[in-house]
């Protein structure tokens, strides 16, 4: 991947941190409730796009906790504004990574890469301690934790996972 690209997704993550919670909430008016999906077109940039119907999201606990404290729109702000900035955007300008074209899998220490011809996707991910009980973990790159499971063999699940958005995540939870 060119620098330029990675860097102006890269800049656009970063803008899209504080941006992206306003935008939701100005786009919550054209939002209904439908079992398939909650935008119109226009507004598909800011959806998930592998998971865009009213349930989105309530597999994760975090996300449950929002619906059943505040209810439906606010858990779909979160959805949208905190945990999937942006992410049909994303989706549309990742890369497409053919996993039976010669993709090579690499990992070194905190850096994975992926190289398919000529080109490397990078992500670096480390965790680490905020304090006795409480740990992070932060990834930066291309979103290549999504995909391994196709270089280990496992071919199943969506065919879109071959399309790795750039992310920058960093992911607070207990330590046990």
């Amino acid at each position: 991947m060119t620098i330029f690209l990675w860097l102006f997704q890269l800049a656009l993550v970063v803008v899209m941190l504080p941006l992206a919670p306003v935008l939701v909430l100005l786009s919550l008016p054209f939002v209904h409730r439908d079992a398939t999906n909650i935008l119109p077109p226009w507004l598909q940039w800011i959806n998930t796009w592998d998971d865009c119907g009213e349930n989105q999201g309530m597999y994760e606990p975090k996300v449950k906790s929002v619906y059943d404290r505040f209810g439906w729109w606010a858990k779909t702000w979160y959805w949208l504004g905190i945990r999937n900035q942006a992410y049909g955007l994303f989706h549309a300008l990742a890369p497409v990574i053919r996993f039976y074209d010669g993709a090579v899998w690499d990992r070194h220490g905190v850096l994975t890469t992926v190289t398919q011809d000529g080109r490397i996707y990078w992500q670096v991910e480390f965790s680490g301690d905020w304090s006795a009980t409480k740990r992070y973990l932060f990834r930066l790159g291309w979103k290549l934790f999504s995909i391994e499971r196709f270089f280990t063999g496992d071919k199943t699940g969506n065919p879109d996972y071959d399309r790795p958005t750039f992310c920058l995540t960093i992911y607070p939870y207990r330590s046990k």
